[in-house]
């Protein structure tokens, strides 16, 4: 990783630089395996948190530690009940902030930060409190943001927002799919998640899929898998076409581009892989981090041909944006 330059203060170390420099390693390690870090010394009330990062569903609190040898002690016991209510009090700050920035629509990682933690309660709703009646603008508004920001996660198959404005300043905000009820979704979830995990373990059991395998590789070779086991629905698709969602493309094995995409963020996902999905006005696609690299994948460009399209895999931010702009 390079050699590293510690500061000194006369005939001592400067201890917030040094904390400074080992916290960089640590989220440069935190981001190679995955961890997507939203801050670093976040401050409370009670005290302050190194490192926040997310790590998938979780929001995870990194306090680190330098020891220059065994005889300071584990670090570990560093972290004890003051540090971990701070952790707790800093866990309800960045909530409460989080919601704070989402009201103004304009911040998408508050807004998913909010729809992520819903997905992980099994919510489908989201109640947001102003200090005023919201104009019909200002809800449209909240609705196209929130709507944009669950499709990102559309292995959910959600799709649609509606937004309810009170007059006491209350919001509540509530998914669905424009393809069934909320009884029938729940069971297509179910449905789609056994569907995945088969194939997960058939996929392994084969030897497709091997330990000494990268996540690109992994990523790639469900890119394949996906494009060989599922085809495009050319007819008319309306909005409430069963095609539009993940289930489709795993359990009927025809989809369009938010099946296809829904499908192929779940398989990663049971990888450990996080990812997450783009969209533009038509099309939507995954955007995943390999092996602490950002790459763009369309699963559903890539099976358009009599074979794969390879050139739709582990696309480049510019690639991407050459195929499909943004």
């Amino acid at each position: 990783m390079g050699e590293r330059n510690f500061h000194l203060h006369g005939n001592s170390f400067n201890r917030r630089a040094i904390g400074t420099e080992y916290e960089t390693l640590a989220c440069e390690y935190l981001t190679r395996h995955g961890y997507q870090i939203f801050c670093r010394n976040f401050r409370c009330r009670q005290g302050e948190i190194d490192i926040i990062a997310r790590d998938r569903d979780y929001l995870v609190f990194i306090e680190v530690k330098y020891r220059r040898d065994e005889h300071e002690g584990d670090p570990a016991e560093a972290v004890d009940a003051r540090k971990q209510a701070i952790a707790a009090e800093c866990d309800a700050k960045a909530h409460t902030d989080a919601e704070a920035a989402a009201k103004a629509a304009d911040d998408a990682n508050a807004i998913d930060a909010l729809i992520r933690k819903m997905l992980h309660d099994g919510a489908d709703s989201i109640t947001l409190q102003y200090d005023r009646t919201l104009t019909n603008e200002e809800v449209a508004k909240l609705t196209r943001a929130f709507t944009v920001g669950v499709k990102r996660h559309c292995e959910q198959m959600y799709n649609s927002t509606s937004c309810r404005s009170y007059s006491s300043g209350k919001v509540l905000l509530t998914f669905s799919s424009t393809a069934c009820d909320s009884a029938q979704l729940k069971k297509y979830r179910e449905e789609t998640l056994a569907r995945a995990i088969l194939v997960h373990d058939a996929l392994w059991e084969s030897g497709y899929l091997t330990g000494d395998m990268t996540q690109y590789e992994l990523a790639r070779a469900y890119y394949v898998w996906l494009c060989n086991n599922c085809v495009y629905d050319e007819g008319t698709v309306s909005s409430s076409s069963l095609s539009h969602l993940a289930y489709s493309a795993l359990v009927d094995s025809v989809a369009v581009c938010d099946g296809y995409t829904g499908a192929y963020d779940l398989l990663l996902r049971l990888e450990g892989i996080e990812c997450t999905a783009l969209m533009n006005a038509d099309h939507i696609w995954t955007v995943a981090e390999l092996d602490g690299k950002t790459y763009h994948i369309d699963t559903t460009w890539g099976d358009q041909g009599t074979r794969v399209d390879m050139s739709f895999f582990g696309m480049t931010e510019a690639q991407s944006r050459a195929k499909h702009a943004w």
